[in-house]
């Protein structure tokens, strides 16, 4: 869970707190000595439930964090002063990563795996908070104040280099569309400055990258799903998203649309255009396929642009798992 103080908390759940003296931790060792050493102590949330806090920098903490990604390695997050950064879930041996077989080492122990919360209290190190490059100066074209680009997704950690690289050597990707830009940044932490891909059918709506990270969904400026590779290098297949049924073209002013988030500075304006049109989730099911919730239906779009749909009493909610998809629906 990510707090908008700056602060991520990492759940052990059906596990009581370790018990607590007021000396210390009980059976449990505090070894840090940077800005998140309290966080190697539980907290209590409920009777079988308890939390570690960690700091998310600095900046996070004075400006706020406005946004965030959770992804398998770590938290991907924007502060108040726009600035994104990445922050990895400890692990055992320093590098927020672990080596082969170690990886998540800390979170095994919270989610009830071989190493139980002793480990992780101990030798869990977390990181600090990486920065990304920031982005080129945005001209002025929305009445947004916030921070919030128009849309922004996390390709997942990949090795850099060759993959028997340095565990610590994997890292996550950014791709970012700026209110009123056509084009779309992708941001690394080895690069130095944000890499414009050079396209001219933004600001997009949504972005989603494939679980094998090979292809990217977007949602363009005229409503259609445009699946690309990662690399831009490739357009695969297009979909018109006005012509299904239920689609509502929103106007310029959607948050008219939706009252009750009319006055909702924390979500970017590409999602809530996307709600206003009566889209709920854009997931990919496996990596060739992308699944759209629209309204009382699920849409399944095909490599080759061919579609089927699914009939729903209400809106489903999509879930992405890596070899498919799962649909949450009171009727089924």
């Amino acid at each position: 869970m990510v707090l908008d103080e700056g602060i991520v908390r990492i759940y052990r759940l059906l596990t009581p707190c370790p018990i607590q003296s007021s000396t210390g931790t009980k059976g449990l060792r505090t070894t840090a000595k940077n800005s998140n050493e309290q966080a190697q102590q539980p907290v209590e949330a409920t009777s079988n439930t308890y939390y570690l806090p960690y700091s998310l920098g600095q900046e996070a903490t004075e400006t706020g964090v406005v946004d965030a990604h959770v992804y398998e390695g770590g938290v991907a997050f924007l502060t108040g002063a726009g600035t994104y950064s990445d922050w990895q879930f400890p692990t055992g041996d320093g590098t927020g990563w672990g080596g082969e077989g170690k990886s998540g080492a800390a979170v095994d122990g919270l989610n009830g795996g071989s190493r139980g919360p002793e480990f992780l209290a101990s030798s869990a190190t977390p990181l600090e908070a990486r920065t990304f490059p920031r982005l080129p100066a945005q001209p002025v074209t929305s009445s947004a104040t916030s921070a919030l680009p128009f849309s922004w997704s996390v390709l997942s950690a990949s090795f850099v280099g060759t993959p028997s690289a340095s565990p610590s050597m994997r890292e996550a990707s950014l791709f970012v569309s700026p209110v009123g830009s056509p084009t779309l940044y992708k941001l690394s932490l080895s690069q130095l400055a944000a890499q414009d891909m050079r396209l001219d059918r933004g600001p997009f709506y949504a972005i989603r990258p494939s679980p094998d990270n090979n292809l990217v969904a977007l949602v363009t400026s005229d409503w259609k799903l445009w699946v690309v590779s990662s690399d831009f290098g490739r357009s695969l297949s297009e979909f018109e998203l006005a012509d299904c049924e239920g689609f509502a073209q929103p106007d310029q002013n959607h948050r008219s649309v939706l009252p009750s988030l009319a006055h909702e500075s924390t979500i970017p304006e590409g999602e809530l255009a996307l709600r206003a049109a009566g889209i709920s989730h854009i997931e990919w099911c496996g990596s060739n396929t992308v699944a759209i919730a629209l309204r009382d239906q699920v849409i399944i779009v095909g490599p080759f642009g061919d579609s089927i749909k699914y009939y729903y009493r209400e809106t489903p909610y999509l879930r992405s798992e890596l070899d498919g998809l799962r649909i949450l629906s009171p009727d089924r």
